[in-house]
């Protein structure tokens, strides 16, 4: 059922349809400080406030990293799933090709941005591709499954201070309010598809759900500070 893997029941419609997805409630957008994940305290304010969307004309871009085994549940049978993210999102979502050495692969996700929506067309995109890579396995791999792997991104090392923040504390609150462990790992633990100048930011929970609210509220940061367009290259 929609929700069962992360992503919330609000960016469903019916039949898979996606509905106009809800603004992020983690502190975003001033004087909107309720959950939207049911049985979750409303948040408390941003550490500092930031824009809720990116310039418009800019280029979202997120690159996440697929486990070589989870390819398959984002391309889907003769690309039926990746057709239909892009057609529900709205999104450009390319798997790139797989890089010899690399046990991962990256889902490159992008959309200009409108600088109106409160949530991109890539973010949903993101969600989605993390509900993919998060749901169980069919079949023989079925029984081996122990839960979601860790949501991995590569991001260009200019982005990574509005995750940060000064002493750390809109990351600490991205933590506190998302439940999820959020981390940027250390350089010798990026993987051969990485870019010059990326980070590998992970992001890991006992829950799909937790691991979801810490995406979206990634991805909002993200989105609002754009980098410049030499270290954002937009999908061919």
């Amino acid at each position: 059922p929609p929700g069962q893997y992360g992503v919330p029941p609000q960016y469903m419609g019916g039949a898979g349809q996606f509905a106009p997805p809800p603004p992020y409630m983690g502190g975003a957008y001033p004087g909107q400080e309720a959950s939207m994940y049911p049985g979750q305290a409303p948040h408390a304010a941003a550490p500092a406030p930031f824009r809720a969307t990116g310039s418009a004309g800019a280029q979202v871009v997120f690159r996440v990293l697929c486990p070589g085994n989870r390819t398959g549940s984002v391309i889907g049978r003769s690309g039926d799933t990746i057709k239909a993210l892009r057609e529900q999102s709205g999104a450009k979502i390319k798997v790139e090709d797989a890089i010899p050495g690399s046990e991962e692969r990256v889902v490159a996700i992008s959309c200009a941005e409108d600088g109106v929506s409160p949530m991109s067309p890539a973010q949903v995109a993101l969600l989605r591709v993390y509900a993919c890579i998060a749901e169980p396995p069919q079949g023989a791999g079925a029984a081996a499954y122990t839960g979601p792997p860790p949501f991995r991104l590569l991001i260009p090392g200019q982005q990574v201070g509005c995750l940060i923040g000064k002493g750390g504390a809109i990351i600490k609150a991205m933590r506190e309010e998302s439940g999820a462990h959020i981390k940027i790992l250390p350089h010798e633990q990026l993987p051969g598809c990485a870019l010059e100048g990326d980070e590998l930011l992970e992001i890991g929970a006992a829950s799909p759900h937790a691991c979801a609210a810490a995406v979206q509220a990634v991805s909002t940061r993200l989105r609002a500070y754009v980098p410049r367009p030499a270290a954002a290259v937009p999908l061919a």
